[in-house]
């Protein structure tokens, strides 16, 4: 078998019978190019560089959060606030992500920030802005004791917060209950049925001192003379049952055998005139101690009525101060818990400023931008080049292409010059 044979010659005569237009293309390629690349005006390069002092630290991130984080809108956005507009017009956004370039230096750590631009002061300008903004936006975003600081601040405003809230609450269900004013309702009374059932202790002491008294003057005869003892207990009887604790002197005159019994209270003094001894007989003593007695009895049965009508007196505001309490509880609970929690966030707050404020910062430019001195090559070499190989193809495939078309179309010139003959 003979294999089939590839010729050459045919593609090699199209190109040499196309020179001229592969020619053509190639120069206005190189042409083009080398006038584009002319009057391109000139442009200045810039980089400052920054460090990351914790790279690889927990929790820095990587190097690839720097870089997006010195491309992010916001530092962008600050960073075009602070360049003056040229020529009367201002810098957009898009024109200014076009003139910047973050990279990644040799060392992971470091991170080189490029602007390109026509004005060569402008442009270190512009790079040493930019490594302050990102510096700025690294230190806060990735310190995480600022961050940390930051976030107990904004507990600690809450916290703050909620206890106002807590304490307006506590207050406003103490106004609504009248607690305190129920709190003094309840002590007064209590007091007065304390008082009611001290004075019935001392109305039951009395009443048996005066049976007692009684027993022993009924052994006597009614006419026989009162013994001034007997006299001063019934009268210390009597001042007991007026209710207040007495001082009893008893003195005797010069002139005449009467007593004078002085009783004195915290109130006022109180004074007893008691009949001349050989005028009272035992008779008028019993009567005395059966007034004393009637007296007990009477003022026992107001102090029981009183004290029937103050128990549920009593009842219903126990019972008010306890639904106002029952109220009252879980506030005074959340408001005291709120204290707390308020207190151990300002201690933790001062703890964590104290050290955003020691601790130095993250990151920071470690190499300032200058101003270039020559403008960046127009690479007028390189574009000619790619453009020369650029032209050379396009020429070769528009002389492959007018020989498949003049291929197509001679079968029918050749078809109507007969037809012209005839």
């Amino acid at each position: 078998m003979q294999e089939d044979e590839f010729d050459l010659r045919p593609y090699i005569e199209v190109l040499f019978r196309r020179w001229k237009l592969i020619v053509g293309l190639t120069l206005a390629a190189v042409a083009a190019a080398a006038g584009a690349s002319l009057t391109t005006p000139p442009s200045y390069e810039a980089t400052s560089t920054v460090a990351i002092a914790s790279f690889g630290a927990k929790p820095v991130p990587d190097a690839k959060s720097y870089l997006e984080l010195a491309m992010r809108q916001d530092v962008l956005v600050k960073l075009a606030t602070t360049i003056e507009p040229s020529a009367g017009s201002a810098l957009n956004l898009r024109d200014l992500t076009s003139k910047l370039k973050a990279t990644a230096g040799a060392d992971p750590s470091l991170v080189n920030l490029k602007v390109t631009d026509g004005n060569p002061e402008q442009v270190a300008d512009m790079a040493n802005r930019w490594a302050e903004l990102f510096v700025d936006a690294s230190n806060t975003t990735f310190n995480p004791a600022r961050h940390n600081y930051e976030q107990l601040q904004g507990q600690l405003t809450q916290a703050r917060q909620q206890l106002v809230d807590a304490q307006k609450g506590l207050v406003d269900v103490e106004l609504s209950t009248r607690l305190d004013v129920l709190q003094v309702e309840v002590a007064s009374q209590r007091n007065t049925l304390a008082g009611l059932y001290a004075n019935k202790v001392t109305l039951r002491a009395a009443q048996e001192n005066a049976t007692s008294i009684m027993s022993r003057l009924r052994q006597l005869t009614p006419s026989t003379p009162a013994n001034p003892s007997d006299d001063a207990s019934i009268t210390m009887i009597q001042a007991s049952v007026l209710g207040a604790p007495i001082q009893v002197q008893l003195s005797t005159g010069s002139e005449s055998d009467n007593r004078v019994l002085a009783a004195s209270s915290q109130s006022a003094p109180v004074q007893l005139q008691l009949p001349e001894g050989r005028d009272r007989t035992v008779a008028a003593q019993i009567a005395a101690v059966e007034g004393i007695l009637a007296m007990v009895r009477d003022r026992t049965q107001e102090a029981d009525k009183r004290i029937e009508a103050l128990q549920p007196t009593i009842l219903e505001l126990q019972m008010r101060v306890s639904q106002a309490d029952a109220q009252r509880e879980p506030l005074l609970t959340r408001r005291d818990g709120l204290k707390q929690t308020a207190k151990d966030l300002e201690l933790k707050a001062s703890q964590a400023k104290a050290a955003v404020e020691a601790k130095s910062s993250q990151v920071y430019a470690v190499a300032e931008a200058q101003m270039p001195l020559a403008p960046l090559g127009r690479g007028t070499t390189r574009n000619v080049g790619v453009a020369a190989m650029l032209g050379l193809m396009m020429g070769v495939a528009a002389a492959f292409g007018m020989e498949y078309l003049q291929s197509r179309l001679q079968p029918l010139k050749d078809m109507r010059q007969p037809a012209i003959q005839s």
